[in-house]
């Protein structure tokens, strides 16, 4: 259990400037996947941390990289619609990176590749690889568990007290494509 706490406080050390900094705190205000683009954020960074600290990566960056991986507001792209704001975002985040917090070009590029395959830019590095997916699993976690379920047309009965999400996608799948 003392791991525990070696970690959460080492994990605050690395990125303790990035969650007390008064423009990411802005990102509390912003929807994202139906909580705010700051909790997925921390979601995305904290689960980055684990996954590479236990495979002993070097974390420090990757870890700062996944944090703000979506340091954008939507101010940041009020011109664009939603398509095109998740081909955009990426370096608006990487540019909102270096300009708050000097990142290094290592950590812009881990920022401007974690849309992958969305955007055409290829992650460079296995550090890249690993934010872009578990930005999507996170995200996927977020979608099922704030967004999908709570949609009206979900029959409750579909939803069991443990939230499963094959009925509820399944449910909402044929609604949808109004399959038999």
């Amino acid at each position: 259990m003392k791991d525990v706490k070696i970690e959460r406080k080492e994990f605050y050390n690395i990125v303790s400037d990035i969650l007390e900094n008064e423009h990411f705190q802005e990102l509390k205000n912003e929807r994202h996947h139906g909580t705010s683009r700051y909790n997925h954020s921390v979601r995305v960074a904290i689960k980055t941390y684990m996954t590479a600290r236990s495979r002993g990566w070097s974390y420090v960056e990757i870890t700062r990289a996944a944090l703000l991986h979506d340091f954008y507001t939507n101010a940041d792209l009020h011109h664009c619609d939603a398509t095109k704001a998740l081909t955009k975002h990426p370096k608006v985040a990487a540019r909102n990176a270096k300009k708050y917090f000097n990142v290094s070009r290592r950590v812009q590029d881990m920022i401007k590749t974690h849309m992958y395959p969305v955007t055409s830019e290829l992650p460079k590095t296995k550090e890249a690889l690993l934010i872009s997916l578990i930005d999507k699993q996170v995200g996927t976690v977020e979608m099922l568990k704030y967004k999908l379920i709570r949609r009206p047309d979900v029959p409750k009965d579909v939803v069991d007290i443990h939230g499963n999400q094959k009925q509820v996608l399944y449910s909402i799948i044929k609604n949808d494509l109004q399959m038999e």
